[in-house]
């Protein structure tokens, strides 16, 4: 009788337990839907500031250890502060050291061998250390146009802009400088610009995913100001631009005024994703932030314990019929069976992924289409620009072995026939990668490139250390549901995936040097 007695207590306390401990979990959850709801937006003005379109909307001020103005105006200063010491440094060092001698191309207008007007030697010596490697491919394409088929290795958008801007200020400044000069002015101008802006962008980006944790967001703006790579984004190079469209479509997916994404949403940030891929290869790996969402949308449903209008429960996808993804407080998240419902939604999304990829491939197709058009025609291109008919005469050019439009013996994938890797990128593409770069599957895995491994081994180990942190990492520790920690808004496991890829394919496939640039310029999801 006692020892029955005795284990009826103990269930009771085991059950006890049970009970308390799926209330603190269930607590801790409805704390974190709470948080949101309970959360006042930030809507005060910044007194003209340049973040003044870039405030937090979403995000409790009063949550922070300063007030959210003086936080983004510190930051601002510090980026600003950041570009001053890495244009000073490139300065001086310009001034005191010679350049190696490479391979690298050099381009048509030399202002290094004392080629145009005085103000143009001045304004070398004091940036030329940022025309540098594939700098000097993007000034020279701007300038000229795409002349000769290893050009194509470069995607279209930022020489534009260069051209552009460089032209426009050269109205200006013509009677003193070349245009080779305008552009560089420009383009430095234009770059340094968007690095400020590209960390106010990502300081919003990170609060939204972390769920309003200013120090990670604090260090993942550190982290953009002083990384290993960030001389790049001053020079001359495409990833300052690149950099401001992929932002600019992450927070049109993530940004809470949106309820994490929608389907035209999605549709808009393809849009500027296409802008990043025109001017960028590795622009491609960004429809994997609108895929996710769209397999979520399959594999998990939602039964919504809020009433409808006839005071019952309600059940759906987590992409709703007016797009919006569910976020209301009372929700659980399960896996979908199989079934006929599943069968249509995944179709459905299938076909919809395709439209926003359709759309963030058409900019970069219509250059291709306009690339074929001069390249693989029989007719010869004639340039009236003498520098460019010397230039062909050269000893230079006849060492370096020069194709040139119309010579179709040489361009081989004119003729080339369709492949599955057209559909993802520009069939010219692969073809001058591996022709010009020797770009393949283990064509880097030499003894002599042994170093750059060693050089590239803590990025890369960065990178891979932050996939486990938010995949394996996050779903040992994270006491709610699978599904639920899928969907949460402020989940980085895309991120994560798309960092792991980068450096994954750099390994394998490209320069592995090049992989510490990629990596540190996807730091969302390492932070």
């Amino acid at each position: 009788m006692t020892r029955n007695r005795q284990r009826t207590h103990h269930n009771i306390n085991i059950k006890q337990n049970s009970i308390s401990t799926s209330f603190h979990r269930q607590q801790l959850i409805d704390s974190q839907y709470s948080l949101n709801e309970e959360s006042k937006y930030f809507e005060s003005e910044l007194n003209g500031y340049l973040f003044s379109f870039l405030h937090i909307e979403g995000i409790n001020e009063f949550s922070f250890p300063f007030p959210l103005q003086k936080i983004n105006y510190f930051l601002l200063q510090q980026l600003i502060l950041s570009r001053l010491i890495i244009l000073l440094f490139q300065c001086t060092i310009n001034f005191v050291m010679r350049d190696s001698p490479t391979d690298a191309f050099k381009g048509i207008n030399r202002p290094e061998n004392n080629e145009g007007s005085s103000f143009d030697l001045f304004i070398y010596s004091i940036l030329g250390g940022l025309t540098t490697w594939d700098a000097r491919h993007f000034l020279h394409i701007a300038e000229f146009g795409y002349i000769w088929e290893s050009s194509l290795a470069f995607f279209p958008l930022f020489p534009m802009t260069l051209k552009i801007l460089g032209g426009f200020l050269n109205l200006f400044i013509g009677n003193w400088v070349s245009l080779f000069s305008s552009m560089l002015i420009a383009g430095t101008l234009l770059n340094n610009a968007l690095f400020v802006i590209n960390g106010m962008l990502l300081f919003r980006l990170t609060l939204f995913l972390n769920g309003g944790n200013i120090k990670e967001s604090i260090l993942a703006v550190y982290l953009h100001c002083w990384c290993p790579a960030s001389i790049f984004y001053s020079s001359l190079y495409s990833e300052s631009i690149y950099q401001t469209f992929t932002f600019l479509g992450l927070l049109l997916i993530y940004s809470p005024t949106t309820n994490v994404s929608s389907r035209l949403n999605l549709l808009y940030a393809s849009a500027v994703f296409s802008l990043a891929f025109l001017t960028r290869s590795n622009g491609l790996t960004n429809i994997g932030f609108i895929g996710f969402p769209l397999l979520l949308d399959v594999i998990i449903f939602i039964e919504r314990q809020i009433p409808n209008e006839n005071g019952e429960g309600e059940r759906g996808g987590i992409i709703d019929k007016n797009g919006g993804i569910y976020q209301q407080k009372y929700q659980q998240f399960e896996f979908r069976e199989f079934s006929v419902e599943l069968v249509k939604k995944f179709f459905n999304n299938i076909f919809f992924g395709l439209i926003c990829f359709a759309l963030m491939s058409i900019p970069l197709r219509v250059f291709e289409f306009s690339v074929h058009d001069k390249f693989c025609s029989l007719s010869n291109v004639e340039y009236n620009d003498l520098r460019i008919k010397n230039y062909f005469n050269s000893e230079e050019a006849l060492y370096r072995e020069i194709v040139l439009p119309g010579e179709l013996t040489k361009l081989e994938w004119c003729n080339q026939s369709f492949s599955l890797y057209n559909i993802l990128l520009p069939n010219y593409y692969q073809f001058i990668q591996q022709k010009y770069w020797d770009v393949g599957l283990f064509n880097y895995w030499k003894w002599q490139k042994l170093p750059l491994f060693l050089l590239a081994a803590p990025t890369l180990w960065i990178a891979f250390y932050g996939f486990i942190k938010q995949t394996f990492g996050l779903l040992s520790t994270d006491l709610r549901p699978i599904p639920e920690i899928l969907v949460d808004r402020n989940g980085q496991i895309p991120f994560a995936v798309h960092i792991l890829f980068l450096a994954f394919s750099g390994v394998v496939f490209y320069n592995v040097e090049t992989g510490e640039l990629f990596v540190f310029f996807e730091r969302l999801g390492i932070v």
